[in-house]
This record gives structure tokens, sequence and C-alpha cells, in this order.
């Protein structure tokens, strides 16, 4: 089974609540079923904190990755903790089972490559856990996979 996580970064900016979910998600995967495999979009915040959990509980997972800028920008330049955070963000994807660069470019016949991933994590999984579905990327990941007729599992404390 794969499971896809999406969710808010802004999750990052309360290290109080980054800690509670991640509490939640090793909770969640100590019911795990054998051969569990996660996939990460790798963002600040939710993703971040299922990809550190999937560590805590030796959990594969997936990195997938927008484009090879993305860690970059995302991460170093534009962190939403005002801070560099690219070497967290090597060391995560180097944990991961497998990571996926999913994009050459930062736009796909004119859709930015973060929604790509989105795409690609749904078609990738056979269930979605969503945090906070009212951001702008979460909501889209959560309505595609609805359109997928995927399962959506929503994470709450």
């Amino acid at each position: 089974m794969i499971i896809a996580g999406t969710g808010s970064r802004k999750l990052v900016m309360n290290q109080l609540m980054m800690g509670m979910v991640i509490e939640k998600m090793c909770q969640l995967l100590k019911k795990a079923p054998d051969g569990l495999c996660l996939i990460s979009g790798m963002a600040e915040g939710f993703d971040e904190a299922l990809a550190r959990a999937a560590i805590i509980e030796k959990i594969p997972f997936i990195a997938a990755v927008p484009h090879r800028d993305y860690g970059r920008y995302y991460w170093g330049c534009n962190s939403l903790l005002r801070k560099d955070r690219l070497r967290e963000f090597e060391w995560l994807c180097g944990q991961a089972a497998e990571v996926h660069v999913i994009c050459k470019s930062l736009y796909v016949g004119g859709q930015h490559a973060n929604f790509v991933r989105n795409e690609w994590m749904v078609d990738n999984s056979d269930k979605m856990w969503a945090y906070n579905k009212t951001s702008t990327g979460t909501k889209h990941c959560v309505e595609y996979a609805r359109s997928k007729g995927k399962r959506i599992f929503e994470v709450t404390l």
C-alpha cells in the first residue's frame, strides 16, 4: 500500500503544532500494515512532518521533488522560517527510499511543477492523508484525488 500526504506549508511556522503533527503521524504509522510506503511532496510543513515521522517509525518513503531547484528555492532562499534550511531538505531526501524529481522545468504545459507533483503523488498512491485541506496546494491535491476516486483521510489532532 502506498499513501501520499498533502498539507499546509505553514505548519512549519508553529513548532509546537509541527511536533504534535509528527507525533500524530507516528501514532498512525505504528498501526501501519507491513509493506506500507509513503510519498512526501517534500515541502516544509506537513510534507516534512510526514517524512520525519516515516524516518522515526522506519517506514520507507518516496521524496517527490517537484523540480531540480525546488530545495534551493523553497528550503534555501524562501523558507517560511526565513533561514536557509537546504541542508535539512537534502538530509530528508537522503533518508528517502527513493527520490523522484517530477519535472524538468518549473512549468509543464503552463502548470507549475508543484501542482504537477501533486498529481503525480495522487496517481502513484492508493490513498491520501491530508492536513489543512484549505491551503491552495493542498486543496488542489485533494480535489484531484477526489476526481480520481482516491480515499482521503483527514489528519486532525
